[in-house]
């Protein structure tokens, strides 16, 4: 699992949570029927923000979202680390959560549970906004992928 940032939100989920799971439905609803041909991240058949071929069904929930470029950020649970993240882990701190999640960067042992700052550049990019990292392949290549559909199975 890996820690990423929601340009849409403003905030931190991790890349194998389908974000069915953490996005507000009226989110992913309001990006419905934009494709990647009217978005400005779209360059021929390439995502300026993934570095990735297009998806195959030439849309993302980050269609023309503003980026608010920032070198470090302050993770506080319940502003920008969902409260709806923390509880599938089954923690309660920001704290917390980088101890469960291994690609996390280590913190200080005193770092505090919450208000942990963490460099943008630790952040990992997906290869596909709005896909949890199991649908990756099929969401670029468009051929269903059965660990895709085991993923969703044991989501939904």
């Amino acid at each position: 699992m890996c820690l990423q940032w929601c340009h849409v939100r403003d905030c931190l989920i991790d890349n194998d949570i389908p974000c069915e799971r953490i996005c507000p439905e009226e989110i992913r609803l309001a990006q419905a029927g934009n494709t990647c041909s009217t978005c400005a991240h779209c360059r021929g058949d390439t995502c300026s923000l993934t570095h990735e071929h297009l998806p195959k069904k030439r849309w993302c929930c980050h269609h023309n979202v503003e980026l608010k470029p920032f070198d470090f950020v302050v993770l506080r649970a319940g502003e920008n680390v969902p409260r709806e993240l923390l509880a599938i882990h089954g923690v309660e701190t920001v704290r917390d959560l980088f101890g469960q999640v291994e690609s996390a960067p280590d913190l200080p042992e005193d770092a505090p549970a919450d208000g942990v700052v963490m460099a943008a550049k630790e952040l990992s990019v997906p290869l596909v906004y709005g896909v949890c990292s199991a649908c990756w392949e099929e969401a670029l290549t468009g051929v269903e992928d059965e660990w895709c559909k085991a993923v969703k199975g044991v989501w939904n």
